[in-house]
């Protein structure tokens, strides 16, 4: 089925090599931006879906793309990317007619909620202003977790950290953040 609708795409390019170069993309990109829509949507299919739009919406800006292992190339399939998930979930905030106010305190700061409920309640600005306050040790390995979606080994890796340390720094600052959230809802600077 993805190679059906990766032929479907390439019927919109001229050449031969916007073809080519779409299609190293895809390949190279694919399960990179799924695995951060999964994160971010909670949601298999969904995150396919999303996948899916986020590369025919590339198909039609491939005059800003430049090369296929460019760092700049990553980053703005991925921004395309969030950009598809927090317009899905926006949507379906919408559709949901619950506030946070109705979820119980309690699930709101619980260690499993507290990025997704930022996101879906449109704080996404307060949470990276808040995860901008906490020290690097904690804000580092929080930012490529949540941010940009690497795993605990892949931090390890690229700080040069053991595992443990890193998983013991983000559960730090996962404590460390809903302390700032609350202090942010307690002083009304969270809406």
């Amino acid at each position: 089925m993805q190679k059906r609708r990766l032929k479907t795409l390439l019927i919109v390019f001229e050449t031969q090599e916007e073809s080519d170069k779409f299609t190293q993309l895809y390949e190279e990109y694919r399960f990179p931006v799924m695995n951060i829509l999964t994160s971010i949507v909670h949601d298999h299919w969904i995150a396919e879906e999303l996948t899916q739009d986020t590369f025919l919406k590339l198909s039609h800006h491939m005059h800003k793309v430049g090369g296929v292992k460019e760092k700049e190339t990553k980053y703005y399939i991925i921004t395309i990317a969030k950009h598809l998930a927090f317009d899905y979930l926006n949507k379906k905030k919408q559709e949901n007619t619950s506030s946070y106010d109705a979820m119980g305190e309690d699930s709101i700061f619980s260690e499993e909620n507290v990025l997704a409920f930022c996101i879906q309640t449109e704080e996404y600005e307060i949470l990276l202003a808040l995860i901008e306050k906490m020290k690097d040790i904690y804000k580092i390995p929080l930012q490529l977790r949540y941010i940009n979606g690497l795993s605990a080994k892949q931090i390890a890796k690229l700080l040069d950290l053991p595992v443990e340390t890193v998983k013991k720094r983000l559960s730090r600052a996962k404590t460390s953040l809903q302390e700032l959230l609350a202090q942010a809802k307690a002083g009304g600077n969270f809406t």
